[in-house]
């Protein structure tokens, strides 16, 4: 990220640091010797290791300086694993005596069919300390002020000196508490499960083919970034993964019209019309005009990037619960940035 964008975009830190040497090394990606580090007992080491294990199979060169070296496995696809099985069509509601003979634990991840379950689930006051930092099961929710802490009152009563009466507001929520209604992929439902939630009541169940079938795209992708000779290149082939995301998540209800016209009579038959919002002058003999939708053709694939954000959560919950917390124990703590972890040992 530092690499690809100017100093003058990290106001506060360069407020800090007046050297532009030093901050060009502090903002640089430093040098990770990532074939090196092949098991957990290589943080146990007291020392560097030395030079020649800096090697890059990736550039087939020695690391000498700093230098970007492409990652792999989770980072690819929003940390989302592109092997995995995804939907490919043909959903189906699963009728209330299939639903009662439904165990969620005997489902492969990769099965040829797979589902996604709106339930209930209880959180065990025995989890609560041990999830605290990173409660499984976020959901969008409304923050009231009966909610707030003590502290988190008087926070915002120091951010709003003029006495401005704290309004409610809709935030994605990490909870300790129970959920109710929670709609979530099959995958999760499992690792929830096997870290502790229990699952008290399965309302609906929506069925639907899966297959890996974005896997060789999001190869050809990464293959292409590695061959990557500036970085227009780099970017381009990223964003050509990362954009599945955003793309099949699209609103289309905030499209709108966008006229530019320089007619008096045009003007007035876009201002007339029930569909105007606003316009823009911009000099004696243009102006724009701006319109909502009147029709929305709603041909994105929602559920594709509902099942991409579900699997990627898992990816990182089994990544910090299963593997992080059993070796560093107390050790590691969660926060709250695309990094998912910090040690502090």
């Amino acid at each position: 990220m530092s690499k690809e964008n100017p100093k003058e975009t990290f106001k506060h830190f360069t407020k800090e640091f007046d050297d532009d040497k030093r901050i060009a090394l502090l903002l640089k990606k430093g040098t990770y010797p990532y074939e090196y580090i092949d098991n957990a007992a290589r943080f146990n080491e007291t020392e560097l290791p030395s030079i020649d294990k800096f090697y890059s199979n990736l550039s087939e060169k020695q690391l000498v300086k700093p230098s970007m070296n492409m990652r792999n496995g989770c980072e690819q696809f929003i940390r989302f694993k592109h092997e995995h099985a995804i939907s490919c069509g043909k959903f189906q509601w699963l009728s209330e005596e299939e639903i009662n003979d439904f165990n969620v634990l005997n489902v492969s991840n990769n099965a040829d069919i797979g589902y996604v379950i709106e339930c209930d689930l209880d959180y065990p006051d025995n989890l609560h300390d041990l999830h605290n930092d990173f409660p499984l099961a976020v959901e969008k929710g409304v923050i009231t002020n009966e909610m707030l802490s003590p502290h988190s009152r008087h926070l915002y009563e120091q951010a709003n000196d003029d006495g401005k009466e704290y309004q409610p507001s809709t935030k994605l929520l990490a909870t300790l508490k129970d959920k109710k209604h929670y709609i979530l992929h099959y995958v999760n439902l499992k690792l929830y499960l096997k870290l502790g939630l229990v699952l008290k009541k399965i309302h609906n169940i929506v069925s639907f083919e899966q297959r890996p079938w974005l896997k060789q795209y999001i190869d050809f992708n990464t293959e292409m970034r590695k061959k990557a000779t500036s970085n227009f290149e780099q970017k381009l082939f990223k964003n050509g993964n990362n954009a599945i995301f955003g793309k099949s998540m699209e609103s289309l209800r905030k499209h709108i019209n966008f006229s530019l016209c320089h007619r008096w009579d045009k003007f007035q038959k876009l201002t007339a019309k029930s569909s105007f919002k606003s316009f823009k002058i911009f000099n004696d003999h243009l102006c724009g005009v701006l319109q909502t939708k009147t029709k929305i053709f709603f041909n994105k694939p929602i559920y594709l990037g509902q099942m991409i954000l579900d699997l990627s959560k898992a990816h990182m919950v089994d990544y910090y619960y299963n593997h992080m917390k059993k070796l560093y124990k107390e050790n590691v703590h969660y926060v709250p940035d695309s990094s998912l972890s910090e040690l502090d040992i």
